[in-house]
This record gives structure tokens, C-alpha cells and sequence, in this order.
């Protein structure tokens, strides 16, 4: 099974991603990282796993497979070559 981890939870369409890919029963969603509490909380309600204030602390303390972006538009360029460089 994959280990998915998501950074930023800024974008909306987060949660119906996040709910697809629980429902593929092929994934294991072990994380997210945003700075905003009450997005972090949004998804601990909804969704299992770890929560981080920070994307590094997130990238530096899990294993995994892939991840899935939703940060802002002006964060997710830098979260994508943060994620790169960490394989």
C-alpha cells in the first residue's frame, strides 16, 4: 500500500481528492502539513494520520511514496521542489 502525505490544505478540492483516494483502499494517507490550525483540524475530523505545522517538518519525519500538493498557489511550486529533492 502507498504512504501519501499532503502538503497544504489550502485548496478546497483537497478533501474530495483526499476522499477519492481512501476510497481506492490503495493508499495510505499517514500525513498533512499546513501552518493554518483550523485547516489541520478540518482534516483530523475527516481523515487519519499525523498533522504538521510545518511542510519540511512533514517531509523530514515520514516515510513515503507520494504526495499530494494543495498548497497555495503561490507555496505549491516551492512544495513541489521541496518534495522532489527529498525523493
Amino acid at each position: 500500500m502507498h504512504r501519501i502525505a499532503t502538503l497544504g490544505l489550502h485548496h478546497d478540492h483537497v478533501w474530495g481528492n483526499l476522499e477519492e483516494l481512501r476510497c481506492t483502499g490503495r493508499a495510505q494517507l499517514v500525513a498533512a502539513a499546513d501552518k493554518d490550525q483550523e485547516l489541520r483540524n478540518h482534516y483530523a475530523s475527516r481523515f487519519p494520520g499525523k498533522l504538521y505545522d510545518s511542510c519540511e517538518a512533514l517531509l523530514d519525519s515520514e516515510e513515503l511514496d507520494a504526495v499530494y500538493i494543495f498548497g497555495s498557489n503561490k507555496l505549491s511550486e516551492d512544495l513541489t521542489v521541496m518534495a522532489c529533492q527529498r525523493g
